[in-house]
């Protein structure tokens, strides 16, 4: 179940295509969303159904319910879920209504009676800000009334709990999107992981514009939202990684992907910020696509799907360009297919909410506007492709979603969408065993086995079987884990790998009732076995997990020998020494845990081994001054990243034989911090250092 690896895919960052090799028929019909010889577009059929009947459930496979949240919406386009945990979200309307949903009722904040609505144009899309409330800005994306399409922001406030959008506040981001025809408008912001803002525009009807990076059409575009930027200096907006931030041109800088027709729908994966495009095709294929860099050219309207489409080149191509292909097509026969791109998906705290299982982790979830079906990508790393999940058939995992502008995931962890008059939801309902808790690790047999230990569920009702899972890298979401032990009968609460202390490498582990129905439990937290290779000379320790004895024999032991073996107390005035001593006396704690550091002089060459709980998270507590820390991370991280949010300016310093006799060397924020290493760490004033390794509440 949770043995894919994301991280792994095999996509070709750009795969040349011969048009040579396929030598179908161009079709000359400019399909939208249409149906046979009607041209219904996207939200002209959406307006025809907001008056339908179409707020009934669909149908996911067993052990999913699709219930209705709220009905008495009028032609809804997009929604987004505010990032505090709340549940509150914001609904935006075709017509130009900005509504908000508490859990309760709907309410409106604003109608935008600068948008002008109609076919495919309207009040497309909205996100806010990840960091809101501290940054209170809600982003919109629609059809002006003055011919373009624009992006722009709104201050979004919460005095007293009440949501309340200031209209005056309103900051145009970019303001000249063409908007001559009346389809192909794209529609979608998403903000990704580094908190830049993505959003998706169509080629405006006018194909060659999707090739021409000078234009804002038939694009990804990516730009900074951050507080230095002035949309007058179009220049300013441009993230500095953007692929074509060197141009001359300040539209080209803002471009991430280009060669989509009209990716109406995409969304970003928040862990590897992977972008998968919903590309509405023209008259034969459905695409969706992955932009895993930036600077892909997606190839239309070289291209649809994997067939050519257009044989002459588009004005200034000297010739047709190296394209990626889509990971994914359909057929959209007489015409009536149209892609929406849904989500990314990435479970919340399984099983405690209503999370999917963690095998749904990473799959995209898509489905077609006029056919109605849900369908499910996943990652195969053997194949290094994309294969569909099965569900209630073997290739759509749901069925009757027809006219879904959007779906996205919630807090709770279901999936919401919308339909033309309503908010429902898709939520994990099938009955889970109990889940093993108090997972714990230690050495045994001569410090070569590692022992696992939980408490059973009480009672086991529900529960068929136990399984261990393992991996060499850790993950909080547990991608990339391999079954190590597949059955391990009820009343089992303990298991030994053998072997895996004197491994030279770092084990973390799981253990995960499974129920008869395949329905799995797992341990809210994790532990792990860390092995480093220690050489004959004085070198910074820490635990890096939570063990089960405080004695510094029981955490650091292994075949390494030391004579000295101290923690530090930098704010000792009468020795104020940070670096290695060898006159200072040793030995002078009696126990160490994950927040500490320790000095130990190596004597003999060999390995240091411990194993424990992996801690959800740790918090430091740093003094003003020189501290000695342990590094309590399960992955290494850069500096920049580990003191991301402290008050600085903070220094860090790490062990390094070459420079001895001092043995400590500055680190700068591109070095890495490492699990089981020691650092000293100078902050400006006492202030609080967590280092979190999953944010799950079930992790505590």
């Amino acid at each position: 179940m949770y043995a894919t690896s994301p991280s792994a895919r095999l996509v070709p960052a750009v795969a040349q295509r011969n048009p040579a090799s396929n030598t179908s028929s161009i079709r000359k019909d400019d399909r939208i969303f249409g149906v046979a010889a009607v041209a219904l577009t996207l939200l002209a059929a959406l307006a025809i159904v907001a008056t339908s009947p179409n707020a009934v459930a669909g149908t996911p496979p067993a052990g999913f319910a699709d219930t209705l949240v709220t009905a008495g919406l009028s032609t809804p386009m997009s929604l987004v879920f505010l990032p505090d945990a709340s549940g509150r979200a914001i609904i935006v309307q075709q017509a130009g209504a900005i509504r908000a949903w508490d859990g309760a009722a709907l309410s409106t904040l604003h109608t935008m009676v600068e948008v002008v609505s109609g076919g495919e144009r309207g009040l497309l899309g909205v996100e806010i800000d990840p960091d809101w409330p501290a940054r209170p800005y809600l982003y919109v994306y629609y059809t002006a009334n003055v011919g373009f399409v624009q992006v722009a922001r709104f201050d979004l406030t919460d005095p007293g709990g009440v949501l309340t959008l200031n209209p005056a506040s309103k900051l145009i981001l970019i303001d000249d999107m063409p908007d001559n025809a009346p389809n192909h408008n794209g529609g979608t912001l998403r903000f990704a992981p580094d908190k830049t803002l993505y959003m998706s525009v169509g080629d405006d009807a006018s194909e060659c514009q999707a090739q021409d990076r000078t234009v804002l059409a038939g694009k990804i575009l990516r730009i900074r939202v951050d507080d230095t930027i002035d949309p007058v200096n179009r220049a300013t907006l441009a993230p500095s990684d953007n692929p074509f931030v060197s141009s001359p041109n300040d539209n080209e800088k803002l471009v991430w992907a280009y060669g989509l027709r009209n990716p109406f729908r995409f969304d970003i994966d928040p862990s590897t910020s992977d972008a998968f495009i919903g590309d509405v095709g023209q008259s034969t294929w459905e695409e969706v696509s992955l932009a895993d860099a930036g600077g892909i050219n997606f190839g239309w309207p070289y291209y649809e799907g994997f067939a050519t489409y257009r044989l002459a080149l588009c004005p200034g191509d000297p010739f047709i360009p190296p394209t990626r292909p889509p990971i994914y097509v359909y057929p959209n026969p007489a015409g009536s297919a149209s892609v929406i791109g849904a989500s990314v998906y990435r479970g919340v705290d399984y099983p405690v909410d209503d999370s999917f299982p963690p095998a749904f982790d990473h799959d995209f979830f898509f489905m077609d506007f006029y056919s109605g079906f849900l369908r499910v990508l996943r990652y195969n790393p053997s194949s290094g492709g994309y294969d569909l999940v099965a569900g209630v058939s073997a290739t759509d995992w749901g069925t009757a979603y027809t006219f879904v502008p959007d779906m996205v995931e919630g807090p709770d962890g279901a999936l919401y969408f919308l339909t033309g008059t309503s908010l429902r939801r898709i939520a994990y309902t099938a009955t889970v065993p109990g889940q093993p808790m108090g997972l714990a690790a230690t050495l045994v047999n001569g410090l070569d086995d590692v022992e696992l230990m939980w408490a059973l569920p009480n009672p086991e009702a529900g529960v068929d079987h136990y399984e261990v899972w393992r991996s060499l890298a850790y993950d909080a979401y547990r991608d990339g884990y391999a079954l190590v032990s597949a059955f391990l009968p009820l009343g089992t609460a303990t298991w030994i790998d053998v072997g895996a202390g004197a491994a030279p490498r770092a084990y973390f582990y799981f253990v995960q009732a499974v129920g008869p129905g395949g329905e799995t439990a797992p341990t809210a937290g994790q532990v792990a076995r860390f092995t480093r290779s220690l050489l004959a000379q004085p070198t910074l320790l820490s635990t890096s997990v939570t063990t089960t004895s405080p004695l510094v024999a029981d955490n650091v032991q292994g075949t390494a020998a030391w004579s000295i073996a101290r923690t530090f107390d930098a704010w000792d005035s009468a020795d104020g020494w940070k670096r290695y001593d060898p006159l200072r006396p040793g030995n002078d704690f009696v126990a160490v845990d994950r927040t500490r550091g320790v000095w130990v002089e190596v004597t003999f060459p060999g390995d240091y081994r411990v194993a424990g709980r992996a801690p959800c998270s740790t918090t430091l507590a740093l003094r003003a001054g020189w501290n000695l820390v342990g590094f309590p991370s399960m992955t290494a991280r850069t500096v920049a990243t580990a003191i991301a949010g402290l008050a600085g300016p903070v220094v860090v310093e790490g062990y390094a034989a070459a420079s001895a006799p001092y043995y400590l060397v500055r680190l700068g924020p591109t070095s890495l911090m490492r699990p089981t290493e020691a650092y000293w760490v100078h902050s400006p004033v006492d202030q609080p250092w967590m280092i979190e390794n999953d944010a799950r509440p079930s992790c505590a």
